[in-house]
Formats: C-alpha cells, structure tokens, sequence
C-alpha cells in the first residue's frame, strides 16, 4: 500500500523544500544545499552552471555589473533610472553573460501565476529585444547577495525589488509541476506546487553581443 501513498507523501514533505546557501558575505551556488525537511535532494541548478565561473567566493565586491539602454548601449554606473527620465532600463551581470529587465515604478508590483509569467516573459519587448524569458533558479539565484536583506539584492543596481517571492523556471526533481522560486527578503530558495499563486516576476535573456 505504501507505494500508492508514496507520491502523496513526497508532494507533503516537498511543500517545506529550501536551498540553505553559505552564509555571510558571498553568495554561493556551489555551496548550495537543498533539503526535504531533513533529506537532501538535488539541487534545481547545477553545481557548474556557469563554466569558469566560481560562485562560491564571490563576495560583494566582486560583484560586476553594468547599466544599459535601449540596444544594450552601456552606461555609466551613476546613469538615471527609467522612473527619473533616464535610459538606464537593463543591468549586465558581466560575470555571466546575463542581461536582468530592471523593474520600474510603474511595473514592480505586477504579479503573475507561474504560467502567466511565462506567458509576459516570452511576449515582452524590452530594449529592443524580444527573446526575454523566466530565469533558471541557478540564474535568479546568482543575483541573491547574502550580505543584504530585504532585500537580498544590491538595489544600486536592480532598484523597485521587493522582498518577496519571484519566478523560476525551474521544475521540482520528482517531477510533479512544482515549480522553484526565490525569496528575496533574505535570499532563499523555496517550492512551490501551486502554480496559480501569483508571484513577482524578472526577466532574463543572454547578452548576444
């Protein structure tokens, strides 16, 4: 009989998932556990995400990134925001490649279900670009800056962040249409089952120059 429950009882258990990351100052995706209650499982990122790159010793200050406008023009890093009459619309992480929508005023609050954020995602046109998507946890992740908390992201350069859960793409390891999120009040990774909740939403794409 057991295993006809076993499903139910792992979707129960999986309801408290969380990535314990290295704490202090570093943010840390090779470092990164993830738990059922007291079971490790596998993390939803790879340890190696980003080749070369080693994100268990990057500290604050090693931390690069890069304002950009319309067409990914780079700017200088005092440029102003959108929400102040500026072209500063985009950030370059220039550790990996990774171009963030920056949010607005006027968008910050949006939330969406897991499938209307997919939807937004795939449809928005920001920049000139139109092939922006949800971002992996291990992607959305190696934005968290555990030196920061409510926010867990350096807002000098990804201001109008909220404290609260955002969007993964990434799916459960069981594979039960749960799907990954973050927790930027202090930077944790939780799951969630519930793809109708409405969560906050960053969009992603790769600098292609």
């Amino acid at each position: 009989m057991f295993k006809f429950l076993y499903p139910a009882i792992v979707m129960f258990m999986i309801n408290v998932l969380y990535v314990s990351a290295v704490e202090g100052q570093q943010t840390s995706l090779s470092h990164a556990e993830c738990y059922d209650n007291s079971i490790q499982v596998s993390c939803p990122f790879p340890r190696d995400y980003f080749p070369g790159i080693d994100f268990s010793g990057r500290a604050p200050d090693d931390y690069s990134f890069t304002r950009l406008a319309h067409g990914g023009v780079e700017l200088e890093d005092d440029a102003l925001h959108a929400d102040y009459g500026g072209p500063w619309i985009m950030t370059r992480d220039n550790s990996t490649g990774l171009v963030w929508e920056v949010k607005t005023a006027d968008n910050k609050y949006d939330k969406y279900s897991y499938d209307q954020a997919v939807f937004w995602a795939e449809r928005i046109d920001l920049g000139g670009y139109s092939d922006w998507r949800i971002p992996s946890a291990g992607e959305l992740f190696s934005l968290v800056d555990k030196s920061r908390h409510a926010p867990a992201i350096d807002e000098k350069w990804f201001p109008n962040t909220l404290p609260e859960n955002y969007w993964s793409s990434s799916a459960d390891p069981f594979d039960y249409g749960g799907i990954w999120r973050i927790r930027f009040g202090s930077g944790i990774v939780l799951f969630t089952y519930n793809r109708s909740a409405a969560y906050y939403v960053r969009a992603v794409r790769f600098d292609d120059r």
